[in-house]
């Protein structure tokens, strides 16, 4: 199962690097709006679903890899491949448990951030949404615009 979701997240890096920019950022938006469209209710509870929980494990690596930077991400999967080609250990796989502990310490991240982003994005359903607005202000010749962050699940009262 772990193979599998790292198998979409480094298949992202293939299809950029030999059939362009373009065609990655197309199917990350169409595994995204596949996502936002399923999620919605859990997709912890849809077996048949297995497809759209990669894509979503794909989603938050990404988000991780953008909030972290680039050599710090790649330091963090580096520690994630070598232990699962390591003879040795039993178990290959990592927890999310030991990953966030990764991500803490390899990647430099906030504990504010990691304690905010792991229980609302790994441990529940629903994805980010954003709504944007924007206004033109004439006296000061400016666009102004406001970003608003939400999700699509229901938000509940469990903090």
């Amino acid at each position: 199962m772990a193979f599998g979701r790292a198998f979409w997240f480094l298949d992202r890096f293939f299809i950029k690097k030999y059939l362009g920019n373009n065609e990655a950022r197309y199917r990350r938006y169409k595994a995204n709006c596949a996502v936002c469209k399923v999620d919605s209710s859990g997709t912890h509870c849809m077996g048949l679903y297995g497809k759209i929980r990669s894509w979503k494990a794909v989603a938050i690596l990404q988000m991780l890899e953008k909030q972290m930077g680039l050599e710090s991400f790649r330091r963090i999967l580096q520690t994630v491949v070598s232990r699962a080609q390591d003879e040795t250990r039993s178990v290959k796989t990592l927890s999310t448990k030991e990953f966030r502990h990764f991500a803490n310490k390899v990647g430099n991240l906030e504990r504010p951030f990691l304690k905010d982003f792991f229980p609302r994005w790994v441990g529940s359903c629903g994805c980010p949404i954003l709504r944007m607005r924007f206004s033109y202000n004439k006296r000061k010749n400016i666009v102004e615009l406001a970003v608003l962050r939400g999700c699509t699940a229901s938000q509940t009262s469990s903090t």
